[in-house]
């Protein structure tokens, strides 16, 4: 089709390499003379968009009889529609001047029905592309600093944006059209030429590769009209205004992704609107949602530096991330108030997923350009030094039913001193008919009722009751005048072994008393906090 008349030229391939023959098609009466663009669905339909009938919306026709006598079917005159997308009988048209698009049932071609209508962010959309699945929606708006935008379309009742993405950030350039080829989109950008994205999660489109056919740059409507990535070859045909043809070859390969929530240091609260930005990447940056919840990444493998920042709280770098093609890495982070000192000794130790050889260690997320940790072996006392970058390190290779107990330090990010070492938190490897040591005292099986370690204890106190039959237990901390201090309200626990974790962040350092009371005994231990 051609926007200067004559109607829709339909072309005859069939006699190729030989011959080809041509056809212009006007619909009789109907008189077709203009189009702006035409898609044809999987039942041999096809749709003109944007023509000279009535206000320019939609013409079926049939084409499966004879290609070359197209029998019109219906129409779609809502309003004008510049591009247009179908698949299963469900059409979505890109109505530019109104600024959405639309899903239709055209079903029945004599009478379309809408069913979804939803407004796109630059209020000018000029295509849209289904994804494979058909879950998902991807729109361009042909206007100055536009956005390539993705949509969840499931459920037509709540369509949902997701994400919105820029070749080039700050240029102000402008998409034009959006092709889905697999777990990627194929887009003309104008001046930036064609620009690939990978789109396997569609809430973190990520530029992954690029072509620049324009010599011109930013704002304009200069450059590339049209990337076709279908070809049996997989090549791309690319055509620029200015420049003319282009045959691209490409290797599509996906990008390396990066997630997490930021939270308050203090309060634990999740931090929107922060600003994630991959130094060395593309330039791009996200921000936190409403949920503390972060999605960006980058091209290219390697090891990068994040820095996350929002006012009213000290900006945090953290080095050494390292970013694989294909796989999604997990970094959380805190950030401190401007008030609190960035760089202080790690707090709030703890040891989990403790398997025999296995465990994952945490503390406090600080301001450090890396952590020196310590692991004391207690049945040998040998120590290995670990330095990690964030507050938590996996730690394999442990020997099962051994005990340990680890510590932490930290060099600042400001002053490039290092903090004082933690104090020790101790944990035990698993394992079967294990004997431990808590203190100076072994326990093997359960030959001993109840266990409290380590002892001493930092910021959690473990006790381990072994009951003979299900019944109720009840913990009490007292200090050295006799005073309680922290008490477990009673409760019922099964038969066997019963693992309680004991809070004791707020308890000051000294010594204390822990009495453990079932439905058989009261035992009490002497207890230290360092």
């Amino acid at each position: 089709v051609n926007e200067e008349g004559g109607g829709m030229l339909i072309v005859d391939l069939a006699g190729l390499p030989g011959s080809v023959t041509t056809k212009f098609f006007t619909a009789g009466a109907l008189n077709l003379q203009t189009g702006h663009s035409i898609q044809i669905d999987e039942f041999g339909i096809c749709y003109v968009n944007g023509s000279n009938i009535s206000v320019g919306g939609v013409l079926f026709f049939d084409l499966n009889a004879d290609p070359m006598t197209p029998v019109y079917l219906g129409e779609y005159e809502s309003n004008y529609v510049h591009d247009s997308n179908i698949r299963n009988n469900i059409m979505w048209t890109s109505e530019i001047y109104k600024g959405w698009f639309r899903a239709i049932d055209v079903s029945n071609k004599a009478n379309p029905i809408q069913l979804a209508q939803q407004s796109t962010p630059g209020n000018f959309n000029h295509n849209s592309a289904l994804s494979d699945n058909g879950s998902y929606v991807y729109t361009t708006d042909e206007v100055t600093n536009s956005y390539i935008t993705s949509y969840n379309v499931s459920d037509l009742g709540n369509i949902t944006e997701l994400d919105r993405f820029q070749a080039n950030p700050g240029t102000s350039s402008i998409g034009h059209n959006v092709h889905v080829k697999g777990n990627y989109l194929v887009i003309a950008y104008y001046r930036d030429g064609v620009i690939i994205a990978d789109a396997t999660h569609p809430d973190n489109l990520i530029k992954v590769g690029s072509y620049d056919t324009s010599p011109f740059a930013g704002s304009g409507y200069n450059g590339c009209w049209e990337a076709y990535p279908y070809l049996p070859s997989g090549n791309i045909l690319a055509a620029d205004i200015e420049q003319g043809l282009y045959v691209l070859g490409v290797t599509y390969t996906p990008a390396c992704y990066l997630n997490g929530t930021v939270t308050d240091y203090s309060t634990g609260a999740v931090l929107s609107g922060v600003t994630v930005t991959i130094t060395g990447g593309d330039g791009s940056s996200a921000s936190t949602n409403l949920s503390g919840v972060y999605a960006t990444g980058f091209s290219t493998a390697g090891s990068y530096s994040v820095t996350f920042s929002k006012s009213g709280y000290s900006t945090k770098t953290i080095t050494h991330v390292s970013l694989t093609s294909g796989i999604t890495t997990i970094l959380n982070t805190t950030l401190k108030n401007t008030s609190l000192p960035q760089c202080v000794t790690p707090t709030g130790l703890s040891a989990t997923n403790i398997t025999s050889s296995s465990a994952t260690l945490k503390w406090s997320d600080e301001y450090v350009s890396s952590f020196t940790l310590k692991l004391k072996n207690l049945s040998n006392n040998t120590v290995t030094t670990y330095t990690p970058y964030v507050n938590s390190l996996n730690v394999t290779g442990l020997s099962s039913c051994t005990s340990y107990k680890f510590r932490v330090k930290g060099k600042c990010t400001s002053t490039g001193q290092f903090t004082a070492f933690s104090s020790w938190y101790s944990f035990n490897a698993s394992g079967s008919n294990c004997k431990y040591i808590y203190g100076d005292e072994y326990v093997l099986g359960n030959e001993v009722q109840q266990i409290i370690y380590p002892n001493p204890f930092n910021d959690v106190l473990n006790v381990v009751v072994n009951l003979n039959n299900d019944g109720a237990v009840m913990i009490s901390l007292y200090d050295v005048t006799g005073r309680m201090v922290k008490e477990i309200s009673a409760q019922q626990y099964a038969a066997g072994s019963n693992y309680i974790t004991i809070d004791a962040n707020d308890l000051g350092k000294g010594i204390y008393f822990c009495s453990i009371k079932t439905s058989d005994s009261v035992i009490t231990k002497k207890i230290v906090k360092e």
